[in-house]
C-alpha cells in the first residue's frame, strides 16, 4: 500500500512541477526601450518615444505601448530562431530609406525570439528594391510581467 501511495504522490509532484514550468513560459516577457525614430507595426506608425513591449499570455500576441499612454498596438507574430544564445535583449528593425519597420523581437538568455508579419508597405517597399538596411535597438530592461 505505501508503494502505491509513493507513486501517486510522485505522480502529483511531477504533475504541479510541469504545471509551474508551464505557467512560466506562458508568461511571457516584458522589455522597455527608448526608441529615438517614428516606426511602423503592422499598419500603423507609432511615433518615437519610450515604450513597453509585452508578450501575452497567448506567446504570438505582443501589446507595444508608450509609457505615456497615449500609443499602443496588438500584434500577431511568429516564432523566430536564432543559431546561438541571445547574450542581450534587441528589438530589429527594417530600414527602407526613413522609415522604420519593427521586425524581430529577441530576449537574452534565449535562442527563440519573435518576428513580426511584414506590412502592406513594408512589402510594397521591398518590392520596389528600396534598399533595405537593418537598425538594432537594445532594450534598457527586460523581464517578467
Amino acid at each position: 500500500m505505501t508503494k502505491k501511495a509513493l507513486a501517486i504522490a510522485s505522480v502529483v509532484v511531477l504533475s504541479m512541477a510541469v504545471a509551474a514550468v508551464s505557467a512560466r513560459a506562458q508568461a511571457g516577457f516584458v522589455l522597455a526601450a527608448n526608441i529615438p525614430f517614428d516606426f511602423v507595426v503592422g499598419k500603423q506608425t507609432l511615433p518615437a518615444g519610450e515604450y513597453r513591449i509585452e508578450q501575452l499570455s497567448g506567446r504570438s500576441v505582443l501589446l507595444i505601448r508608450s509609457t505615456d499612454g497615449h500609443t499602443s498596438t496588438i500584434v500577431m507574430t511568429m516564432a523566430a530562431r536564432a543559431n546561438d544564445w541571445q547574450s542581450e535583449s534587441k528589438l530589429v528593425f527594417n530600414r527602407y530609406g526613413d522609415q522604420y519597420f519593427l521586425s524581430q523581437i529577441w530576449t537574452a538568455g534565449n535562442q527563440s525570439g519573435r518576428e513580426l508579419y511584414k506590412s502592406p508597405r513594408e512589402t510594397e517597399l521591398a518590392g520596389k528594391a528600396v534598399k533595405r538596411e537593418v537598425a538594432v535597438l537594445a532594450p534598457r530592461s527586460s523581464g517578467r510581467p
